[in-house]
């Protein structure tokens, strides 16, 4: 059996003794992978995730009771056994090939909540036992904090009860997601087998090369350290390691920005900065030579200035408004949360703001490609969340002179109009609610940006975009989530843009 850190110990013998089975089943269970040219999700996994979550809450005030403790060890324990789930994908016999792998590993989080159910329901086949049989009242929650690990909107969730005990369910799974992404040094991958299989895609040898020249990980003062260790010979070619770091520090800002909010309320708290220390050996292994030809070709791509994995960090604002403008080509769907009506501004006032900028005029660019997109009819593959806050009317007023602002206000609204009509016959989808300065959404059919702001009156300069279709898909559901809870009807939410107007005129 692992040993648990003191933190997270049990004290019921009875539910140790049912953690002691679920861990020797799931041993066995992942002990010979199907995705064997995947990054470790055996046992030895899940105990670096326990040992991680237990720093993330070191010297932190908070108090699980035990039977928190038994929900998340248990599903740090089964969290990945998706992975060994063919049948649940419907893939026919084995062997399977990469591409019928790669559909069980975008699903395996779904595929370990249904072993985790199955595991009770049919308890007699030898195949599904996994120790939970005399503990069905934790088997949903077991299964929804498996299931949560990824991918799934964490916020959507609501606290259980089991007895007279509170499960904070989004809590847990928020320090499982968290501690899973932070598991990513040399340890998740033994190097030599690249060398024995063959067939494998460039992608996971990035991604496992990736992992190898990470030599360890450190959580202080919540400050993220990552050491990496690369080959000596890469001292002075930075084309190579700054594509690994921007990679894998772009994956914890991504995480740390899903779980923010939630650990927040619990004084769990990161700075967005990863600390990043590198080191160069004469020991460690250089890529092989397709690899960094690979990387070389993603370099010089003019595609967001290269895209590997998918993703790509934007480290200022002149970058960040190029890419909301290449966003808007050849699409049909469109969601933004926009900062209040900013995008609906005379031309004049954004001729001035723009006069001295070297960045493209996202805005006029914004309100131009709206107007054609929903010229006829509501378009609902348009929507929009207006985040209607202090920042608007402080940016506003702080390019006009006090005698503009009337001139300004009738604009805007005529502008208003001239987007939605008189009745909100036309115009986008939209939705009046602040949902937050931290995580800032916009999603095209191509592409999906992510920025933040560093405080709720500072302007982005920063965030990511990613081309991933399956990324692209959560932050729509996660836009979706928001925009579908607080709508009313395009009258109201109209009513509530003006009403916003006119508070501040």
């Amino acid at each position: 059996m692992f040993e648990i850190p003191d933190n997270l110990k049990l004290n019921n013998n009875e539910y140790y003794s049912v953690l002691s089975i679920i861990f020797i089943q799931v041993e066995k269970l992942l002990k010979t992978p199907l995705h064997i040219h995947y990054t470790d999700h055996s046992i030895t996994h899940s105990t670096r995730i326990l040992n991680i979550i237990s720093k993330i809450i070191e010297n932190i005030d908070l108090k699980f009771n035990e039977e928190e403790k038994f929900i998340l060890l248990s599903a740090i324990l089964l969290h990945d056994i998706g992975m060994q789930t063919p049948d649940y994908a419907d893939l026919g016999e084995l062997p399977l090939n990469t591409e019928a792998l790669e559909k069980i590993r975008k699903k395996h989080h779904e595929y370990s909540e249904r072993l985790i159910i199955d595991s009770i329901q049919y308890s007699e086949n030898e195949t599904y036992f996994l120790g939970l049989n005399s503990k069905e009242e934790f088997v949903d929650d077991i299964a929804l904090v498996a299931k949560y690990h990824r991918k799934m909107n964490i916020a959507a969730l609501d606290n259980d009860v089991i007895g007279d005990k509170v499960i904070r369910l989004r809590l847990l799974c928020a320090l499982m997601r968290l501690g899973d992404c932070l598991d990513l040094d040399y340890r998740r991958v033994d190097i030599k087998r690249l060398l024995v299989f063959s067939n494998i895609p460039i992608e996971s040898k990035f991604y496992w090369y990736s992992h190898y020249y990470i030599n360890g990980l450190l959580i202080q003062n919540q400050k993220i350290h990552i050491y990496f260790k690369f080959p000596k010979e890469y001292e002075n070619k930075s084309e190579f390691t700054n594509k690994i770091i921007e990679y894998m520090t772009s994956e914890i800002r991504n995480q740390i920005d899903e779980v923010y909010d939630i650990l927040d309320e619990y004084n769990i708290r990161f700075y967005k900065d990863i600390i990043v220390h590198n080191q160069y050996s004469n020991a460690q292994k250089k890529m092989p030579v397709e690899l960094e030809q690979y990387i070389a070709t993603s370099n010089s791509e003019n595609v967001y200035r290269g895209v590997i994995y998918g993703k790509l960090n934007i480290t200022n604002r002149k970058d960040l408004l190029g890419a909301y403008v290449k966003s808007l080509k050849n699409t049909e769907s469109f969601r933004n949360m926009v900062m209040g009506p900013y995008f609906l501004s005379p031309k004049w006032y954004r001729e001035r703001v723009n006069a001295n900028c070297n960045h493209e005029d996202f805005d006029s660019k914004f309100f131009e490609f709206i107007k054609e997109q929903t010229r006829i009819a509501v378009n609902e593959n348009i929507k929009l969340i207006f985040t209607n806050t202090s920042r608007y009317e402080a940016k506003v007023k702080n390019i006009l002179t006090p005698c503009e602002y009337n001139r300004f206000f009738e604009e805007v609204l005529e502008n208003i109009r001239i987007v939605w009509g008189e009745h909100a016959e036309r115009g986008p989808m939209l939705c009046c609610v602040n949902p937050g300065y931290m995580h800032i959404i916009t999603s095209t059919d191509n592409c999906a940006i992510i920025t933040q702001r560093s405080g709720i009156m500072e302007p982005t300069h920063q965030g990511y975009i990613t081309t991933d279709k399956n990324e692209i898909e959560r932050i729509n559901k996660s836009f979706d989530d928001i925009f579908n809870y607080n709508y009313t009807t395009q009258k109201q939410e109209l009513q509530k843009l003006e009403e916003f107007i006119f508070s501040i005129m």
